[in-house]
């Protein structure tokens, strides 16, 4: 959009976005393709107008779902449940992974704990340390500078 309003552009992608981040070179879609059944990141490259998938995380499977995704420099992280029906003596509930890559999506690290339950409210610091509220008292702190390359 023109600053005076006189020119409204915009973007269409096919797959149903749940997060993005935008930095410099373009913008960094999370979500699903159109059948809900591959949870992934995308990038749209704004200087040379290339849509492109950095990473299909699950392929397949309509029981994962994305959540939410943060970028700062090289760093993205990803965040993606998965419906576990034998959570809460049947009744189902969501287990979180994260995804983290330190080269702008090259390389890519999981985390999963079966003992964690939610890593929905976080609090980022730049590109070295993520904290998030896990379970009533209990803290989740990963520091980036100290995972693996």
């Amino acid at each position: 959009m023109q600053m005076d309003g006189s020119h409204l552009d915009s973007l269409q992608f096919d797959i149903d976005i749940t997060d993005f981040a935008v930095d410099e070179k373009g913008f960094w879609l999370l979500g699903q393709d159109t059948t809900r059944t591959k949870t992934g990141l995308w990038h749209y490259d704004n200087k040379n107008g290339k849509f492109s998938t950095v990473k299909i995380f699950v392929n397949d499977d309509k029981d994962f779902f994305p959540t939410g995704m943060y970028k700062y420099n090289e760093l993205l992280v990803v965040f993606i449940s998965r419906i576990d029906k034998s959570m809460l003596l049947g009744l189902g509930g969501t287990r979180p992974y994260m995804f983290v890559s330190k080269d702008n999506g090259k390389t890519w690290h999981k985390f999963y704990s079966s003992n964690v339950n939610s890593l929905n409210t976080r609090s980022f610091y730049k590109d070295k340390r993520m904290l998030a509220y896990i379970m009533p008292g209990e803290i989740f702190i990963c520091n980036f500078d100290e995972m693996e390359k």
